[in-house]
């Protein structure tokens, strides 16, 4: 059975904490940068933008 508190549980054990401190922190940072982190489109961009490489800019399309 799927548990909507498996992903949290998941990150925790990687981080080595406890749950309830992985999601004080994502709130923390959803806060401080004013994203809706329950708006699947703005999980997306802010999952794109982890992934980028350290400066490297973006592609530009002509």
């Amino acid at each position: 059975m799927y548990s909507r508190s498996a992903p949290l549980d998941r990150t925790a054990a990687v981080l080595g904490v406890h749950r309830n401190t992985v999601r004080h922190r994502l709130a923390w940072v959803a806060d401080l940068l004013d994203l809706d982190l329950q708006d699947p489109g703005t999980r997306m961009e802010l999952w794109f933008a982890l992934q980028w490489p350290p400066g490297e800019a973006p592609h530009q399309h002509s």
